[in-house]
Formats: structure tokens, C-alpha cells, sequence
């Protein structure tokens, strides 16, 4: 074949190859997202169920993701790890993603985000054998016997920050125990995180009769994310899928029915 028959052929199979080369490459990613989370739990958005063989981690992130992966037919591997030792590897680029993020300056550096995917409703959880906490601005929080959990950062929120301390729980459950054993006056945490006893499957706190909460009024609700390493090798592309793909599903109302399954009420 002449050289120049040659070279147009091949600039041809370029042309017809290269666009559909790369929808299929498209279609096809991510293969793979490596993804890690609190050990404590974030239930009713991450969890490990109980009531299945192996204690799998379920909640609505894990339906959002598994949805977002589903076009392309990827791997979701999630790993529970003590929080800092979670944000430490996943800023070193062992995970692509940290599960249940709030946005923080001091992040950004090591970490980037998508939009939003859920928003939370701080609240303050008392007794009920005790009178509502008179809670209408941070600095009614001072002084205020608090159980705290470790890892959580307060000054989010407009409060002073916890300091870490073993005698802190590693879970919000333990600080709930704390709090119905009388040894605070009151535990901040989420009205979405709240479930009535017939949802305590959810991986939820579980709210009964000896309970009870007010809101937070200065802050009334609280933007979450999947917070991207910046060492990951596909950081830049993953927040884009994540943005777009997100979009997508709540523009359909396919996040809104994902989510509903977990909501407390």
C-alpha cells in the first residue's frame, strides 16, 4: 500500500476508534474505589449490619456509591479504621475517599470535595428526669457537663474543641451510655442519627421514653461529604464523577429513595 493510502487509513481508524475508545473507557470507571470510614460508625450512613453474615458495612453511602459504581460495574471497598488513622492513610493516598466528612479549611490541603450528598441537624440529647438544657447560643454550652465523643471535632459546630482524653468513648454509643448513667448533663449529636426502636436495625441511636433533645438553633443543619485524597491518582477525575454523579441522582430522586429507607422518621 502506498504511504500516503497507508497513513490516511490509519488517521480513519483513528477517528472512528478514538471517540468510541473513549466513551468505553468512560463507561468502564472507575473499576475500583478504595474508600475508608469511622470504626465507631456513622449509622444510619455507615454502619456494619448486624443481622448479616460477616457484618457488612451498609447504610445510605453505601447505596449511593454502590448506584454510582453501578454504569461501570466497579469494586467498592470500604474499610472502618479509627478516625485519625482513616484521614492519615487516605491522605497518604491508601483510599480515594473518606466516608462522612464535614468541610474544614484546615483539610483542604490534603483533601478536596464533591457536592454534598447529606446534610445533618445538630442537637443536644438529655435526660428527661432533668430540665431541658437552656441552649440558644454556643456560649450556653460552656460549662455545661458534656459526654463527648473521641475524634469528633466540637469547634464545627461554634464550640471549644474536645480535648482528647482516653476516658473519652470511642463511640457514640458509649457517650449515650454515659449520658443515661447520669454522669453528663447532656451529649451533642444528630437528629438524622436518631432512630424510634422499630429502626434499630438502621445501626442508629435509638431514642426512647428516658430521652430526649432540643436543637442547636444557631446551627441548624450541617452539609456532609465524601471527602477525596488529593493523593489519590485519580483525585481530580473522582470529583468530577462524584459531583456529576451525584447531581444525577438526586436531580431524579433516585438519592431521595436510596436515602428514605434510613431516615428516623
Amino acid at each position: 500500500m502506498p504511504l500516503h493510502q497507508l497513513l490516511a487509513a490509519l488517521l480513519l481508524l483513528g477517528l472512528a476508534s478514538g471517540p468510541a475508545a473513549a466513551a468505553e473507557a468512560a463507561a468502564t470507571w472507575p473499576r475500583l474505589l478504595k474508600v475508608c470510614g469511622d470504626a465507631g460508625e456513622f449509622a444510619p450512613f455507615t454502619f456494619r449490619d448486624q443481622s448479616r453474615p460477616g457484618r457488612p458495612v451498609a447504610g445510605y453511602n453505601v447505596d449511593l456509591l454502590q448506584a454510582l459504581l453501578a454504569p461501570s460495574g466497579g469494586e467498592l471497598r470500604i474499610t472502618l479504621l479509627p478516625w485519625k488513622r482513616c484521614l492519615a492513610d487516605a491522605a497518604r493516598g491508601d483510599y480515594d475517599l473518606v466516608l462522612d466528612a464535614v468541610r474544614a479549611k484546615d483539610r483542604e490541603a490534603l483533601f478536596t470535595y464533591p457536592r454534598s450528598h447529606y446534610r445533618i441537624t445538630p442537637i443536644a440529647l438529655y435526660r428527661r428526669a432533668a430540665p431541658p438544657p437552656p441552649i440558644h447560643k454556643p456560649e450556653d454550652l460552656v460549662g455545661l457537663d458534656q459526654c463527648r465523643v473521641q475524634g469528633v471535632n466540637y469547634s464545627l459546630l461554634g464550640m471549644t474543641p474536645t480535648v482528647e482524653s482516653r476516658s473519652l468513648p470511642a463511640t457514640a454509643r458509649g457517650a449515650l451510655a454515659m449520658l443515661r448513667a447520669g454522669r453528663c448533663k447532656l451529649m451533642i449529636w444528630d437528629e438524622e442519627m436518631i432512630a424510634v426502636p422499630r429502626q434499630a436495625s438502621h445501626g442508629a441511636l435509638t431514642l426512647d421514653a428516658e430521652l430526649a433533645y432540643v436543637h442547636l438553633p444557631w446551627l441548624p443543619k450541617v452539609s456532609m461529604y465524601f471527602m477525596v485524597s488529593r493523593a489519590s491518582r485519580q483525585s481530580a477525575r473522582l470529583v468530577r464523577w462524584l459531583d456529576e454523579g451525584i447531581a444525577t441522582l438526586q436531580r431524579s430522586g433516585e438519592a431521595a429513595r436510596l436515602h428514605e429507607p434510613y431516615r428516623a422518621n
